[in-house]
């Protein structure tokens, strides 16, 4: 059987952090060490860059990444501040909402952990063409999606092209994958609001589902844990052989989805009718 890979972009000058709360917080400080790694291996380091509008609250503490001292100051800065003291590394923060024209430069690699359909829209939306992790999570359960595209046309054309009989350059030992989809054709419900529902308000944050119980303590260090698995063969040129991941901390498992013509058809049915898939 064919092994197939995605390998990114070879020039990767920026990380673009957008959420800097439960995951962002711990997935930042996984980033920081991965790039400290390689500035003592003496390989070039992309510079990460933290946006995030929201301030630190008392709720944050102890279960985001955030210090009592730390409340009242801006999520992107703290984080910021404290990582590049602590790695010797320069870091960007904007203590504002994801602007693309702003933040999105040549070479990046856009990174989501946002808790809201809106802002997830805005990453989709400057994010084609370029590699774009983003990350989400419930209760016990959360998902890893590393796509750069939110056209089903691109997806398709690739899938037909690893089932054809046509030649097809190879790597070593894999075959290159050139489009993988993004988290509008595998979750095109997380674009939309939430439906209120008797039980949770939806307008909680991560933090306040914590207290309430409705969201497992850990479950953000797990898909931030995951995350940085991506990251990590990303920044450091490897291919990476599967495009989702899903974590279930009530089952204790880790499931991902390679990169073959089956596995992304059996992601992709759900979204032939959606009618916002750009084609």
């Amino acid at each position: 059987m064919k092994l197939y890979a995605y390998e990114g972009a070879w020039q990767i000058d920026h990380l673009l952090m957008v959420g800097v709360g439960g995951t962002g917080s711990v997935l930042a400080q996984i980033i920081a060490r991965i790039l400290w790694q390689r500035r003592q291996m003496g390989q070039s380091v992309p510079l990460l860059h933290l946006v995030d509008p929201d301030v630190v609250e008392e709720k944050n503490v102890g279960r985001q990444h955030f210090l009592p001292l730390d409340i009242s100051m801006g999520k992107a800065e703290v984080t910021a501040r404290r990582l590049s003291l602590l790695y010797g590394l320069p870091i960007m923060w904007s203590n504002e909402a994801f602007d693309a024209e702003k933040h999105l430069q040549h070479g990046t690699v856009l990174i989501g952990c946002v808790d809201n359909h809106m802002a997830r829209q805005a990453l989709v939306n400057a994010a084609e063409g370029i590699a774009y992790l983003d990350v989400g999570n419930d209760r016990t359960y959360g998902q890893v999606v590393c796509g750069s595209t939110g056209s089903l046309e691109k997806v398709m054309r690739v899938i037909q092209q690893m089932e054809s009989d046509q030649p097809y350059a190879r790597r070593e030992h894999y075959y290159p994958c050139q489009h993988l989809p993004n988290i509008a054709l595998l979750y095109p419900e997380l674009l939309q609001p939430e439906p209120p529902t008797p039980e949770i308000q939806p307008d909680l944050s991560c933090a306040e589902l914590v207290m309430a119980e409705e969201q497992h303590l850990l479950i953000n260090d797990a898909v931030a844990m995951v995350c940085s698995n991506y990251l990590y063969k990303l920044i450091n040129r490897q291919p990476l052989t599967t495009f989702m991941s899903l974590v279930d901390l009530h089952s204790q498992t880790t499931i991902s989805k390679r990169i073959t013509p089956n596995e992304l058809r059996n992601c992709l049915p759900a979204v032939t009718s959606n009618a916002n898939v750009e084609k």
